[in-house]
């Protein structure tokens, strides 16, 4: 996947306070706007414009989150989405994609209980039945 602008804000670090260890992050980049359920949603056709995050040009992606398994199931990873949705909703942004891999438990349920829908899987033979015909 193709990855867009970087959205630094909305991608919050945290780390103990003890040693300074990292305890978690999450990594939030730009996919170009779309119907998410569409392949071509997820890459960007062409280089993005450099100033895509200032003029929010896009829907912000959570590329990347990380928990350490010594700060698991302690709120670390809900607490870095949430600086990161507030850190979007400052800059008039109102949508967060988040995709996880089928088999991750523990990322579905996170994903459920911070409020993710689902949308349709692009790679669904019904989808890409749909796709084919709309292009016959």
């Amino acid at each position: 996947m193709a990855e867009g602008p970087l959205v630094a804000d909305a991608s919050p670090v945290a780390a103990a306070r003890s040693d300074s260890a990292l305890a978690g992050a999450l990594l939030t980049t730009l996919l170009p706007a779309g119907d998410p359920s569409d392949w071509d949603s997820w890459r960007w056709a062409g280089p993005p414009p450099p100033d895509a995050v200032a003029r929010r040009i896009g829907r912000p992606h959570l590329t990347w989150a990380f928990v350490s398994p010594w700060f698991a199931r302690q709120s670390v990873g809900t607490a870095l989405l949430d600086a990161a949705v507030h850190a979007l909703m400052r800059v008039g942004y109102t949508e967060l994609a988040s995709p996880f891999l089928r088999g991750n438990e523990s990322s579905t349920l996170w994903h459920w209980c911070a409020g993710f829908g689902c949308s349709p899987y692009p790679g669904s033979l019904r989808a890409i039945r749909e796709q084919v015909a709309r292009r016959l």
